[in-house]
Parts: C-alpha cells; structure tokens; sequence
C-alpha cells in the first residue's frame, strides 16, 4: 500500500508519485477522489511508477476501481 497526500497544487497538476525510503508516495489532486476522467490518468501514471492502483487501494483512485 501506498501513502496517499491530497494536495491542490493549482491548475494541471493532478498527480504525482515518488519513492522515499524506498515507499511510494502518491500526491493527487482533491478532484482525483471523484472525478473518473482524472483518476483513470492518475492510474496510467502510477502504472508507470510502477504501481498498481487496482492492488493498492490506498485512495479513492483505487477503491473507485472497486465499482
């Protein structure tokens, strides 16, 4: 599972991944937690990270895949 940190970075920044500590960490947008259009490129980008929002289902991103 990921750490999760909800934070509006203004407009076009609707995610972001890192490692620290060898943990990733997920920074999205607060619309993320609703809006499928986004939460379907956050997942693409995660995918890219290298993680998999269906299996962390840390955030709303990953639990919406549950619908």
């Amino acid at each position: 599972m990921s750490t999760v940190i909800e934070l509006d970075l203004g407009p076009g920044h609707e995610a972001d991944a890192l490692r620290i500590n060898g943990e990733m960490v997920c920074v999205l947008t607060p619309a993320a937690a609703t809006d499928p259009r986004i939460q379907e490129r956050v997942r693409r980008l995660m995918k890219g990270e290298g993680t998999d929002c269906e299996t962390c289902r840390g955030c709303p991103v990953g639990t919406a895949q549950l619908s």
